[in-house]
């Protein structure tokens, strides 16, 4: 909707823009009110601001109201504790992560709750995937078809490592406290009216990736320890998510 509108639509609109005191009173049409009304939202969203509304806005309005009305959590630093909260991240600092005892740095931070699972042992296996699609035209009087770009999938990535109840130990972590911490990477966060996905961001040496956490598994196994299994294999499977289309050479400039 855009100024001079008329719509069945306005009455809801109004609705809204009245109840979070964007608006002091309904009009008739898309006037000059409602048009201000809705390029303030648009500034309170960070979004483009034209004073054209469409139904994006509402979701995007109810997910920063959640955002918002999380709680803090605590980010650990070498030398510092400082608070932040962790779903507004929309990239990691890794001078957050408390990477204490680490020789190699590997690690994967939870996104909904900020805290750092830090990886004290070599990552077993890691693979990543990355694929496309190509739509063909056949044209009358060639031998070859034209490749018409259609899509890219998502970059997948894949990576396990076993590390024992001792190495654990050193970092300040139990079987069950790492095991929360891992099991947890695969759980939503919610708000009022929006769920926020797991996400996650995942670090090993120059191998980077932020998405959504799709599986986690911890297999234990003997030794066992005080009435608890010492050893630990786990696997963890992630789908990344950007922002906004990327190209080949921006990827092979090393970003």
């Amino acid at each position: 909707m855009q100024l001079g509108d008329k719509s069945a639509e306005l009455f809801d609109l109004h609705t809204f823009l009245i109840q979070n005191n964007y608006l002091k009173e309904r009009e008739y049409f898309y006037g000059i009110p409602t048009f201000n009304a809705v390029k303030k939202l648009q500034e309170y969203l960070g979004v483009e601001v034209n004073g054209e509304f469409d139904e994006a806005l509402y979701y995007l309005f109810e997910m920063k109201q959640t955002v918002d009305s999380l709680p803090s959590v605590a980010l650990y630093t070498n030398e510092t504790k400082e608070t932040d909260n962790a779903t507004k991240q929309a990239t990691f600092n890794e001078s957050e992560a408390n990477l204490d005892g680490l020789i190699f740095p590997a690690y994967i931070q939870n996104l909904l709750t900020g805290t750092t699972i830090r990886i004290p042992v070599t990552i077993e296996e890691l693979n990543w995937s990355k694929g496309n699609n190509f739509a063909e035209t056949e044209t009358k009087g060639r031998s070859a078809t034209f490749l018409g770009y259609s899509n890219s999938t998502s970059k997948t990535l894949d990576f396990s490592f076993t590390v024992h109840i001792d190495i654990l130990k050193s970092i300040g972590e139990t079987f069950t406290s790492y095991s929360n911490k891992l099991e947890a990477l695969a759980y939503p966060r919610y708000g009022n009216s929006y769920i926020a996905p797991p996400k996650a961001y995942f670090r090993c040496g120059s191998i980077r990736l932020e998405g959504v956490v799709n599986e986690v598994s911890v297999s234990a196994s003997p030794p066992i320890i005080n009435n608890e299994y010492s050893v630990l294999t786990v696997t963890v499977s992630m789908t990344e998510t950007y922002a906004e289309g990327i190209s080949a050479v921006y990827i092979e400039g090393g970003n």
